[in-house]
C-alpha cells in the first residue's frame, strides 16, 4: 500500500470530484464506498476560499482486500487525520479498480464544519512522518505489497509516471545498467567520469546517491543504489554491498512471508517485535498530531458566516451522512437559512463583546449600539476596498487587452505594408526590365542604321570618285 496526497495548485474543487466519479461509473469500475456526493460537492460550493479540497488515494498492488479490511483501514486513516473531532469533517471515498489494482481515493473539503474556519488536513512537511509511520505500520500488519521493498527498488528515483520528463533518464539508467553488468565499472569514480564524458551535468554527490542533469532536462533526477555508493571502490567491495543488500531483501521477505515462516518461531517473534516498534512510532506521531487538532478545534472564528447552520440545515448531524436518505435522488442539495432561529442560537451567533481591542464573536450580549454600527462599517469598508481593487485590476486587465490588440493591428498593418512594398518592388523590378529591353532594342535598331548608313557613305564616295574619274579623263581627251 502507498498513500498518495495529489498537488492542487489551483485549489481543488468539484473537478477532483468529477474526475474520480467520471466515465468510471458508467464501467463499474469505480464505486462511492463512504460518504454522499452530493453533500461534498455542496459543502465545496460554499467555501468561499481558495484551497477548497484535499485530494489523495491509498493505492494496491493487490487487485481488491476483504471489505472489512477496507472498512477497518478507512476508519484508522481517519481517526490519524481528525483524531476525536472527526464529525467536524466531511470525507468522500471512491473505490477505483479500473487499473487492474486497487485504489481508495479520498476527497476532504478543506473546512471546519463546526466552526467555518479553514483546515487543511495535510501539511507535507509537518505531516509526513504521521502518514509514512502508519503505512509502513499497516503494510507489515496486513502483509500488503510494500513500496520500500528492497527488491523494488530502482536506481532512477521519482515518480515513474513522469515519462514526459524522465523518458531519457530511463534510457540512461538501462544503459548504466547494461555497462555495470558487463564490468565497465570497477568504481563510483569511473561512473563519475562517464557522466563528465559524456556531457552530463553532475549537481550533487552523496554518500549513496548521484544527482544528474542531462543538457535537455530542466530538472535533475537522482540515482541511488550499491553502484553509487562511495563504498563502491572495487569489484570486492560491490561484492560486499551486494551481500549486505541481498541479507536487507531477505529479512524484509522473512518479515512478511507468513506463508513460509508461520511455523518459525525465531521469524514470528522478530515480526512481532518490528510490529510493536511501528505501532509505537505510529502512536507517537498521532499523540503529536492530536495536541495540533485541538488547538485547531479551539479557534474561534472572527465573524461566524453561519456555515455550519447552513450544513446542519441541509444534512442534519455529520454522523448520520452515511444513514441520510435522500428523497429526492435526482435534485440537488438546496442550502438554505433558517427562517426562525431560537433564542440561545441568536445569542450565539449574533451577539457581541469587545475583548482585548478586538471584537469576537461570544455568547453574551451587547447592548451598545455604536460597536455595532462600528463592526458593520468596517465590514463595508473592507468590502467597498476589495471591490475598488478588483475593478482597478479588471481595469488595468482590460487595459492591456486594448494596447494588446491595437499592437496586433499595428502588427497586421505592417505585414500588409511589407506585402504591399514586396509587389511594388516586384512591379518596379519588371518595369525596369521592359525599359531596359526597350533601350536595348532602340540601340541595336541604331547600330543597325548607322552600319546602314555608313555603307551607302562609302557607295556614294567610291560613285563620287568614278565620277571624278571620268570627268577627269573626258576634259583630258
Amino acid at each position: 500500500m502507498l498513500i498518495k496526497f495529489f498537488k492542487t495548485n489551483s485549489g481543488g474543487g468539484k473537478s477532483g470530484i468529477d474526475y474520480l466519479l467520471n466515465g468510471r461509473v458508467a464501467n463499474k469500475t469505480a464505486y462511492v464506498i463512504k460518504g454522499n456526493e452530493h453533500v461534498t460537492r455542496q459543502i465545496v460550493n460554499n467555501i468561499e476560499n481558495r484551497q477548497k479540497t484535499c485530494i489523495g488515494c491509498l493505492s494496491f498492488e493487490e487487485d481488491n482486500i476483504d471489505q472489512n479490511v477496507k472498512k477497518e483501514l478507512i476508519r484508522e486513516f481517519e481517526r490519524i487525520l481528525f483524531g476525536m473531532y472527526r464529525e467536524r469533517f466531511n470525507i468522500l471515498w471512491v473505490e477505483h479498480i479500473d487499473k487492474g489494482r486497487l485504489e481508495l481515493n479520498f476527497v476532504i473539503p478543506k473546512i471546519d464544519l463546526k466552526s467555518g474556519l479553514a483546515f487543511n488536513p495535510y501539511y507535507h512537511k509537518v505531516d509526513m512522518p504521521l502518514i509514512d509511520s502508519w503505512q509502513n505500520y499497516t503494510n507489515l500488519r496486513f502483509n500488503f505489497s510494500d513500496p520500500k521493498d528492497p527488491a523494488k527498488s530502482h536506481i532512477l528515483q521519482g515518480q515513474r509516471k513522469e515519462l514526459s520528463l524522465i523518458k531519457d533518464y530511463i534510457e540512461l539508467e538501462r544503459i548504466l545498467i547494461d555497462k555495470f553488468i558487463n564490468q565497465e565499472f570497477t568504481c563510483r569514480n569511473d561512473i563519475l567520469k562517464a557522466f563528465n564524458d559524456s556531457n552530463i551535468e553532475i549537481t550533487r554527490v552523496g554518500g549513496d546517491y548521484v544527482s544528474v542533469k542531462l543538457p535537455n532536462s530542466k530538472k535533475a533526477r537522482r540515482f541511488k543504489g550499491d553502484m553509487f555508493n562511495e563504498k563502491f571502490t572495487s569489484i570486492e567491495a560491490m561484492e560486499q554491498l551486494r551481500s549486505k543488500a541481498d541479507a536487507r531483501a531477505a529479512e524484509f521477505k522473512d518479515t512478511r512471508d507468513l506463508s513460509r515462516n508461520e511455523n518459525d518461531a525465531r521469524v514470528v517473534s522478530k515480526r512481532e517485535k518490528e510490529l510493536d516498534r511501528l505501532k509505537s512510532a505510529c502512536i507517537k506521531q498521532v499523540q503529536k498530531r492530536d495536541g495540533w487538532l485541538k488547538s485547531q478545534a479551539e479557534r474561534e472564528p472572527k465573524q461566524n458566516k453561519g456555515f455550519q447552520d447552513h450544513i446542519i440545515d441541509t444534512i442534519g448531524d455529520n454522523n448520520s451522512y452515511n444513514n441520510m436518505v435522500d428523497k429526492n435522488k435526482n435534485r440537488d442539495i438546496v442550502f438554505r437559512k433558517r427562517e426562525q432561529r431560537d433564542e440561545a442560537l441568536y445569542r450565539k451567533i449574533y451577539k457581541w463583546r469587545q475583548l482585548k481591542n478586538k471584537i469576537t464573536i461570544f455568547d453574551k450580549r451587547i447592548d451598545n449600539d455604536t460597536i455595532r454600527a462600528n463592526i458593520i462599517n468596517r465590514v463595508r469598508r473592507k468590502r467597498e476596498t476589495r471591490e475598488r481593487e478588483n475593478g482597478t485590476f479588471m481595469s488595468i486587465i482590460t487595459g492591456v487587452q486594448c494596447i494588446v490588440k491595437q499592437v496586433e493591428s499595428i502588427i497586421s498593418g505592417i505585414k500588409n505594408i511589407r506585402i504591399r512594398v514586396a509587389g511594388l518592388r516586384s512591379l518596379y523590378a519588371k518595369t525596369e526590365r521592359g525599359i531596359d529591353g526597350i533601350v536595348a532594342r532602340r540601340r541595336n535598331i541604331i547600330n543597325q542604321y548607322n552600319q546602314k548608313s555608313q555603307s551607302q557613305y562609302q557607295i556614294s564616295q567610291k560613285t563620287e570618285n568614278k565620277i571624278s574619274q571620268k570627268t577627269a579623263e573626258i576634259d583630258f581627251l
